[in-house]
């Protein structure tokens, strides 16, 4: 009867197509199988069906233990199998992660950035940037590429849209039109121009390093218009030569402000570096003259100082911004201005006589400064009056001195009938440029010496200055240099060479550099130095009639000719008088 029962087990299974296993109770799949059938079994089902349900249990992971899971964690080594497929794992994980692609389109001969290609990928449009560049975030996974730009063979690939990108992919374009070789150099230096954006028939290309380029065009046009401009320079119309190489000159953006009497009046006018582009500013009154109006403009040509008779026969001070050309009166005193000149914080120091007060009078003298910034006016020092054995004077200012640190340093004596000086004194002034710091540096009898404070400058960041006792023709010179004021015997060479030292120190816009003209064999020579001095060079040796104007901005010198013609160059390397760009003549 066994023998049958087992004989009627082994055909069930042959029937069943189940291949016959032996179990071992000491191993854990084993043993993991044998708790499932009994679990599954009827008896065991039909003993669930009779008992009530019990509570459902989780785990101690907070999972709960249910057939659910069961069925979940035999799909769990399905998806692992999948995703360890390339072709599958993007195609899964590409429903809901995103990758970053990065692109760099170039042309196949010059290896040169492709500028403005139109890239699509999952029919979203991208478009190469001055370096030929792309960065995208999108779905990973296989995608269709495609890129187009005019005057280049259309470019079509699969591409993976990876995790991540060690590196951006490289695609080399196929120019079908003419390539055409283009150099841009700096019109005042000559000096090669990087990253100037070349645009020419509806295609676009950039300079590199060394100011070339190469730009693909029709070949069945001899010349084609273009356009050339760069952050920091003017924009250019020029003439592209489709069959030889093209060099072009790029101007510096910017203006140049001056005066002109050339309308009649006397206007505040400007024009581009080179001359060209002049326009009017500011057009003149008829009581703006030759003689009692001048313009000062800061090194970096953003505010100019104008000094003029434009309200109703009373001398003002404007500040014109170069941002918009727009004309603000900072201070209407009727008197006398004197300017010293902008610092490298673009403040304006000046001084004013008002000839609304007596003279004597308290305040009829001023130092001030001005704050574009702020577009504030400050008083730095003003005059004093004193009475003396019934004779009325006052104070004035002399030897004013604005060294290139910022520093103002000044004498400020009293004028009138001597009579009333017994017990005044002379004082010599340090003051930094924003009315901060100020100390006297030596004070003086008035009585026994001069009213006027000479001064002159002894080298970048100092200055000589002398007075001469009422009793000798002999003067008592003093120095003043980082901070501090000291007394110079009459045999020093400083003395004596004090009119071989240049009598103004321009600063640049940054406040590293001055330049200064200073004669040379019969010569006057440009030089350019750090701000203390140190390190001069010698930038180009001209006619005696040169001499340095101003700085614009941290690049070029504006020189002066003859006072009536404005000519720019560079700030570095050496010129000559051939190689200076007339900008124009001025008034």
């Amino acid at each position: 009867m066994e023998q049958s029962n087992d004989l009627e087990n082994k055909n069930t299974e042959k029937k069943n197509n189940i291949p016959t296993v032996e179990m071992n109770d000491n191993n854990p799949d084993d043993q993991a199988v044998k708790e499932i059938e009994i679990s599954e079994s009827d008896e065991s089902l039909k003993s669930h069906a009779d008992s009530p349900i019990p509570p459902i249990k989780k785990s101690r992971f907070g999972w709960i233990k249910s057939k659910p899971f069961i069925i979940t964690t035999s799909i769990v080594p399905i998806i692992v199998l999948l995703l360890a497929i390339p072709l599958t794992r993007y195609q899964i994980l590409g429903l809901f992660i995103k990758g970053k692609y990065s692109l760099n389109v170039v042309d196949s001969q010059t290896g040169s950035p492709v500028i403005g290609a139109d890239v699509v990928i999952k029919n979203k449009h991208y478009t190469t940037n001055s370096q030929g560049f792309i960065n995208i975030s999108t779905n990973v996974g296989n995608r269709s590429l495609s890129i187009e730009k005019k005057y280049y063979a259309t470019y079509t690939a699969k591409i993976l849209i990876p995790f991540s990108q060690k590196k951006p992919q490289v695609i080399n374009l196929v120019a079908t039109g003419r390539m055409v070789s283009i150099k841009v150099v700096n019109k005042i230096n000559k000096s090669p121009v990087a990253d100037i954006l070349v645009t020419a028939d509806g295609t676009s290309t950039k300079t590199d390093a060394s100011g070339n380029a190469s730009i693909v065009l029709s070949a069945s046009n001899q010349t084609t218009k273009g356009i050339i401009s760069g952050k920091g320079y003017s924009t250019q119309n020029v003439t592209i030569n489709t069959s030889t190489n093209n060099s072009y000159q790029i101007l510096p953006s910017g203006y140049v402000y001056f005066l002109s009497n050339s309308s009649g009046t006397v206007d505040v006018v400007k024009s581009s570096l080179d001359g060209t582009n002049h326009s009017t500013v500011l057009v003149g009154t008829s009581s703006m003259g030759i003689y009692d109006t001048s313009l000062y403009p800061s090194s970096d040509y953003a505010y100019m100082a104008l000094v003029a008779n434009r309200n109703n026969q009373k001398p003002c001070l404007t500040i014109i911004k170069s941002s918009n050309d727009s004309p603000v009166i900072v201070d209407q005193t009727n008197g006398n201005y004197t300017i010293y000149g902008w610092d490298s914080n673009n403040t304006l120091i000046y001084s004013v006589q008002n000839n609304n007060l007596p003279v004597g009078t308290a305040g009829e003298y001023s130092l001030k400064s001005y704050n574009p910034t702020s577009n504030s006016v400050s008083t730095i020092d003003s005059s004093s009056s004193a009475t003396n054995f019934g004779v009325t004077i006052g104070e004035y200012f002399s030897g004013v001195t604005m060294l290139p640190n910022n520093t103002l340093v000044y004498g400020k004596s009293w004028t009138g009938n001597t009579s009333g000086f017994s017990g005044l004194q002379i004082n010599l002034i340090s003051v930094n440029d924003n009315n901060t710091g100020k100390k006297t540096l030596q004070q003086f009898d008035q009585s026994q010496y001069s009213q006027t404070v000479n001064s002159h400058y002894s080298g970048a960041n100092s200055v000589l200055l002398w007075l001469f006792p009422v009793s000798s023709n002999s003067a008592t010179y003093f120095q003043y240099s980082d901070g501090k004021l000291n007394p110079i015997a009459n045999n020093n060479p400083i003395i004596s060479n004090i009119y071989n030292t240049p009598s103004l120190y321009s600063v640049s816009a940054d406040g590293t550099k001055v330049a200064y003209t200073s004669n040379v064999n019969g010569h006057n020579a440009i030089y350019v130095a750090n701000s203390d001095g140190s390190s001069p060079k010698q930038l180009a040796l001209l006619g005696n009639s040169y001499s340095t104007y101003s700085w614009f901005n941290n690049d070029y010198l504006i020189l002066n000719n003859g006072n009536n013609e404005f000519l720019i160059m560079p700030a570095s390397g050496t010129t000559t008088q051939a190689n200076l760009i007339k900008i124009s003549d001025h008034l």
